[in-house]
This record gives structure tokens, C-alpha cells and sequence, in this order.
């Protein structure tokens, strides 16, 4: 976006010098801004958006633990194929990986797991407030079948903001 000429969107966007170039997301979040004299910085600040905006792998637990900082408890339960959670690592997902905890458990259909967490089919994605002493008792939502990243963010996005109502 131009912002030159155009003081109400410099405004909003909080752009102090130009010329200056603001990446976002389909959301309209920020991923990154830069400012730049010449094409080389032009072209070094779309190389770091494109890197920030990018697929990004999971770090995955094998247990819920101490969640720390992070609100969201995202428990997976795979395929099979051990595919159907890489929904998870869009591009569009990884801007929600610094709120939550992310827990694999094996896909057993009369295992520990799956029943602690209330899974009779898989793959599954459960996701829970991880400040909760027993989050599998109260789970925010329950997602089960293979997803597309817009309805994993979706969910994602509706859990967070159920979290924040808490407050």
C-alpha cells in the first residue's frame, strides 16, 4: 500500500518516514515493515516478510505440561498417515504458534489418551485452556476429520477469543 500523499493511512498504519513498506497478512496483521532507500532494500525487506510468512513446523509435546505464557492447548491426534496435523504449520496458522501448546498423542482408539481427552475417531484436535489443572474435562472445542488451515484458524481464532472473555 501508497502511503505517500496520503496522511490518513500513514496515520493508521503508524509510518514515521518514508519511504517505507508494511507487509501484511490476508487478516490485515502485520508481519513486517521496513523502511528503504533503494531497490536492494526493497527487495531485502520482502525477502524478510516472506520468510516471516512462511510454513512453519510444530514443536510438538508428548505430554501437556506447564504451559507457561501460553493460553491455548492444542492436543492432536493424527491420521494414519500422520498428515492430517500438518494443517497446523500454514502459514496462515503460524502467527497463533507463540499462544499455544502443542501436545501429540498417539492415535489409539481405546488408548490413554483418546480417552482422557473424550477422541473416539481420528484424526482429532482438541483445544483447551492451558492455564486449566484438568483442561481435558472442559475442552474449548472438538475437531474431528481432516480440517483446511482456514477452519483450523477459525477454531483457533474462536478459542483464543473465548479465552480473552474470561478475563
Amino acid at each position: 500500500m501508497c502511503v505517500r500523499g496520503s496522511q490518513k493511512y500513514a496515520n493508521h498504519f503508524k509510518v514515521k518516514a518514508v519511504p517505507a513498506v508494511l507487509f501484511t497478512d490476508a487478516d490485515g496483521d502485520e508481519i513486517h515493515r521496513a523502511g528503504f532507500l533503494d531497490e536492494k532494500g526493497l527487495e531485502s525487506a520482502l525477502r524478510t516478510a516472506l520468510e516471516k510468512y512462511q510454513n512453519r513446523p510444530v514443536a510438538w509435546r508428548s505430554e501437556a505440561g506447564a504451559a507457561g505464557s501460553k493460553k491455548l492447548l492444542v492436543v492432536g491426534f493424527d491420521d494414519e498417515a500422520g498428515e492430517a496435523l500438518k494443517a497446523l504449520e500454514d502459514r496462515t496458522l503460524v502467527k497463533f504458534h507463540d499462544r499455544c501448546e502443542f501436545v501429540k498423542l498417539p492415535s489409539q482408539k481405546d488408548g490413554e489418551g483418546a480417552r482422557k481427552w473424550g477422541v473416539a475417531s481420528f484424526p482429532a484436535i482438541v483445544l483447551a485452556d492451558a492455564a486449566q489443572e484438568n483442561p481435558e474435562k472442559a475442552p474449548l472445542e472438538r475437531l474431528v476429520g481432516r480440517k483446511t488451515p482456514a477452519a483450523l484458524k477459525a477454531a483457533i481464532h474462536k478459542a483464543l477469543a473465548k479465552l480473552e472473555s474470561k478475563k
